[in-house]
């Protein structure tokens, strides 16, 4: 017999508002601030895959990240939508991208010409 699926007032209660409050304050920083080199304190954890009411997946902390309302409801969501890559194309004033996780700190001239990473992000033959 297959688990019901839980509502979301039942995921959501007591047992969630307790764990979610001593996650955030292991966690005080939201992860993808912390990435562009920012400092913002976390007020959400985000379920890193999104869990689609699956217990087990939704109870695993190493599925948990830390971060704040701006960076959920704006880059998080995009990224769940298929709409946004998982870095932010933010430029510094020295030209260069603010975030670390950004393909230019992976990715680049010494990339073979047939880099499937950089052909995902469109950015086969800008520096070629």
């Amino acid at each position: 017999m297959t688990q019901p699926i839980p509502r979301k007032a039942q995921l959501y209660g007591r047992r969630w508002r307790t764990a979610r409050l001593s996650f955030l304050s292991e966690h005080p920083l939201c992860t993808y601030c912390q990435r562009r080199g920012r400092i913002t304190t976390s007020t959400i954890v985000d379920h890193i895959i999104p869990h689609k009411n699956d217990l087990t997946l939704f109870w695993d902390e190493s599925n948990w990240q830390p971060l704040c309302q701006s960076c959920h409801d704006e880059i998080k969501q995009r990224q769940e939508k298929g709409g946004a890559a998982p870095f932010s194309r933010e430029v510094g004033r020295d030209g260069w991208p603010v975030d670390q996780a950004h393909p230019v700190y992976t990715h680049g001239p010494l990339c073979p010409p047939d880099c499937r990473d950089c052909a995902k992000i469109g950015d086969v033959g800008s520096w070629r």
